[in-house]
Protein backbone atom coordinates (compact mmCIF):
# COMPACT_ATOMS: atom_id res chain seq x y z
CA UNK A 1 0.00 0.00 0.00
CA UNK A 2 3.15 2.56 0.45
CA UNK A 3 3.90 2.39 -3.46
CA UNK A 4 -0.15 3.05 -3.90
CA UNK A 5 0.21 6.19 -1.23
CA UNK A 6 2.77 7.60 -3.13
CA UNK A 7 1.35 7.54 -6.92
CA UNK A 8 -1.66 8.90 -5.44
CA UNK A 9 -0.01 11.91 -3.56
CA UNK A 10 2.42 12.64 -6.98
CA UNK A 11 -0.89 12.56 -8.88
CA UNK A 12 -3.01 14.76 -7.29
CA UNK A 13 -3.75 17.73 -8.84
CA UNK A 14 -1.85 20.53 -6.60
CA UNK A 15 -3.39 23.54 -8.72
CA UNK A 16 -7.29 23.47 -7.73
CA UNK A 17 -7.65 23.36 -4.08
CA UNK A 18 -11.33 23.14 -4.23
CA UNK A 19 -11.16 20.55 -7.15
CA UNK A 20 -13.08 17.23 -6.55
CA UNK A 21 -10.85 14.06 -6.42
CA UNK A 22 -11.98 11.24 -8.52
CA UNK A 23 -10.39 7.49 -8.30
CA UNK A 24 -10.82 5.32 -11.60
CA UNK A 25 -10.10 2.29 -12.36
CA UNK A 26 -10.18 -2.00 -11.10
CA UNK A 27 -11.48 -3.94 -8.53
CA UNK A 28 -11.86 -7.40 -7.41
CA UNK A 29 -15.03 -8.54 -6.39
CA UNK A 30 -15.28 -10.06 -2.52
CA UNK A 31 -19.04 -11.56 -3.28
CA UNK A 32 -21.06 -13.04 -5.69
CA UNK A 33 -23.11 -10.03 -6.07
CA UNK A 34 -20.78 -8.53 -8.57
CA UNK A 35 -19.42 -9.88 -11.93
CA UNK A 36 -16.20 -9.11 -14.23
CA UNK A 37 -17.47 -6.04 -16.45
CA UNK A 38 -19.93 -4.36 -13.71
CA UNK A 39 -18.65 -1.13 -13.07
CA UNK A 40 -19.83 1.00 -9.40
CA UNK A 41 -19.50 3.98 -7.88
CA UNK A 42 -17.92 3.55 -3.97
CA UNK A 43 -20.80 4.14 -1.22
CA UNK A 44 -18.57 3.14 1.63
CA UNK A 45 -14.50 2.60 2.29
CA UNK A 46 -13.64 0.59 5.03
CA UNK A 47 -9.94 1.20 6.04
CA UNK A 48 -7.37 -0.66 7.43
CA UNK A 49 -8.97 -0.23 11.25
CA UNK A 50 -12.54 -0.90 10.18
CA UNK A 51 -13.70 2.57 10.06
CA UNK A 52 -15.91 3.57 7.12
CA UNK A 53 -15.22 6.63 4.89
CA UNK A 54 -18.29 8.12 2.73
CA UNK A 55 -17.47 9.81 -0.27
CA UNK A 56 -18.38 13.35 -0.31
CA UNK A 57 -18.88 13.86 -4.37
CA UNK A 58 -20.59 11.36 -6.44
CA UNK A 59 -22.83 14.10 -8.38
CA UNK A 60 -22.15 12.79 -11.99
CA UNK A 61 -21.86 9.29 -11.35
CA UNK A 62 -25.38 8.89 -9.07
CA UNK A 63 -26.92 6.68 -11.61
CA UNK A 64 -24.01 3.70 -11.30
CA UNK A 65 -24.88 0.83 -8.90
CA UNK A 66 -23.29 1.38 -5.33
CA UNK A 67 -20.90 -1.07 -3.88
CA UNK A 68 -18.60 -1.12 -0.76
CA UNK A 69 -14.63 -1.21 -0.78
CA UNK A 70 -11.80 -2.42 1.22
CA UNK A 71 -8.32 -2.23 0.37
CA UNK A 72 -6.25 -4.65 0.53
CA UNK A 73 -1.96 -4.73 1.42
CA UNK A 74 -1.27 -7.95 -1.34
CA UNK A 75 -3.66 -9.52 -3.89
CA UNK A 76 -6.16 -11.74 -2.42
CA UNK A 77 -5.56 -15.09 -4.77
CA UNK A 78 -8.32 -17.45 -3.63
CA UNK A 79 -11.98 -17.64 -2.84
CA UNK A 80 -10.79 -18.27 0.93
CA UNK A 81 -8.93 -14.99 1.10
CA UNK A 82 -11.61 -13.18 -0.20
CA UNK A 83 -13.99 -14.85 1.49
CA UNK A 84 -12.33 -14.10 5.13
CA UNK A 85 -11.88 -10.66 3.97
CA UNK A 86 -15.23 -9.78 2.88
CA UNK A 87 -16.75 -11.32 6.57
CA UNK A 88 -14.31 -9.14 8.20
CA UNK A 89 -15.50 -5.61 6.22
CA UNK A 90 -18.61 -6.16 5.08
CA UNK A 91 -16.73 -4.66 1.72
CA UNK A 92 -18.27 -6.49 -1.48
CA UNK A 93 -14.86 -5.12 -3.54
CA UNK A 94 -11.17 -5.17 -2.74
CA UNK A 95 -8.69 -2.81 -4.43
CA UNK A 96 -5.27 -1.93 -3.18
CA UNK A 97 -5.34 2.04 -3.60
CA UNK A 98 -8.27 3.07 -2.32
CA UNK A 99 -7.61 3.59 1.96
CA UNK A 100 -4.47 5.75 0.52
CA UNK A 101 -6.56 7.91 -1.89
CA UNK A 102 -9.27 8.20 1.01
CA UNK A 103 -6.56 9.46 3.57
CA UNK A 104 -5.31 11.92 0.50
CA UNK A 105 -8.36 13.38 -0.14
CA UNK A 106 -9.93 13.67 3.90
CA UNK A 107 -6.27 14.99 4.83
CA UNK A 108 -6.47 17.90 1.98
CA UNK A 109 -9.90 18.41 2.26
CA UNK A 110 -10.89 17.54 -1.25
CA UNK A 111 -14.40 16.29 -1.92
CA UNK A 112 -13.63 12.76 -3.76
CA UNK A 113 -15.54 9.74 -5.38
CA UNK A 114 -14.34 6.03 -6.59
CA UNK A 115 -15.69 4.25 -9.25
CA UNK A 116 -14.26 0.51 -9.74
CA UNK A 117 -15.09 -2.05 -12.57
CA UNK A 118 -15.03 -5.59 -11.57
CA UNK A 119 -11.65 -7.55 -13.06
CA UNK A 120 -11.55 -10.48 -11.24
CA UNK A 121 -14.90 -12.27 -9.92
CA UNK A 122 -14.74 -13.86 -6.32
CA UNK A 123 -14.36 -17.13 -7.85
CA UNK A 124 -11.35 -16.10 -10.08
CA UNK A 125 -7.74 -17.28 -8.96
CA UNK A 126 -4.83 -14.76 -9.25
CA UNK A 127 -1.50 -16.10 -10.20
CA UNK A 128 1.00 -17.10 -7.52
CA UNK A 129 3.10 -14.66 -6.78
CA UNK A 130 1.72 -11.92 -8.64
CA UNK A 131 2.12 -9.00 -6.04
CA UNK A 132 6.20 -9.35 -7.00
CA UNK A 133 5.67 -8.32 -10.26
CA UNK A 134 5.32 -4.63 -9.40
CA UNK A 135 8.33 -2.94 -8.48
CA UNK A 136 7.90 0.06 -5.57
CA UNK A 137 7.72 2.62 -8.54
CA UNK A 138 4.64 0.82 -10.08
CA UNK A 139 6.81 -0.55 -12.89
CA UNK A 140 6.53 -4.29 -14.81
CA UNK A 141 9.12 -6.91 -13.93
CA UNK A 142 8.81 -8.70 -16.71
CA UNK A 143 12.13 -11.21 -15.64
CA UNK A 144 9.48 -12.08 -12.84
CA UNK A 145 6.46 -12.89 -15.23
CA UNK A 146 8.88 -15.26 -17.22
CA UNK A 147 10.15 -16.81 -14.26
CA UNK A 148 6.92 -17.73 -13.07
CA UNK A 149 5.23 -18.88 -16.12
CA UNK A 150 8.44 -21.26 -16.70
CA UNK A 151 7.68 -22.87 -12.93
CA UNK A 152 4.43 -22.89 -13.97
CA UNK A 153 3.50 -22.90 -17.20
CA UNK A 154 -0.43 -22.52 -16.28
CA UNK A 155 -0.03 -19.03 -15.23
CA UNK A 156 0.06 -18.22 -18.45
CA UNK A 157 -3.57 -19.46 -18.63
CA UNK A 158 -4.12 -17.53 -15.60
CA UNK A 159 -2.56 -14.35 -17.10
CA UNK A 160 -4.38 -14.26 -20.66
CA UNK A 161 -8.06 -14.98 -18.36
CA UNK A 162 -6.88 -12.02 -16.33
CA UNK A 163 -6.04 -9.88 -19.52
CA UNK A 164 -9.10 -10.54 -20.97
CA UNK A 165 -11.08 -10.03 -18.03
CA UNK A 166 -9.35 -6.62 -17.64
CA UNK A 167 -9.94 -5.64 -20.78
CA UNK A 168 -13.39 -6.28 -20.25
CA UNK A 169 -13.72 -4.58 -17.51
CA UNK A 170 -11.91 -1.29 -18.69
CA UNK A 171 -14.25 -0.82 -21.70
CA UNK A 172 -17.49 -1.06 -19.70
CA UNK A 173 -15.88 2.06 -17.16
CA UNK A 174 -14.72 3.87 -20.27
CA UNK A 175 -18.23 3.60 -21.60
CA UNK A 176 -19.84 4.30 -18.10
CA UNK A 177 -17.36 7.23 -17.36
CA UNK A 178 -17.75 8.78 -21.13
CA UNK A 179 -21.77 8.89 -20.58
CA UNK A 180 -21.43 10.22 -17.16
CA UNK A 181 -19.37 13.12 -18.43
CA UNK A 182 -21.64 13.50 -21.31
CA UNK A 183 -24.34 13.99 -19.17
CA UNK A 184 -22.77 16.86 -17.68
CA UNK A 185 -21.32 18.82 -20.91
CA UNK A 186 -24.12 21.26 -21.94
Amino acid sequence: MARAAVMIEEAAPAGSPGAPLVLVGLAGALTEAHHVGDVLRIDRVIDAEGAPHTPSWNDPFADLPAASLTTSAGALSTRGERDRLHRSTGATLVDQEAASFVALAERTRRPWAIIRAVSDGVEDRLPAGIDGWIDGSGQVRPLRIMAACLKRPMTIRSLLRLRRTSDQALQALTGSLRHALDRRTP
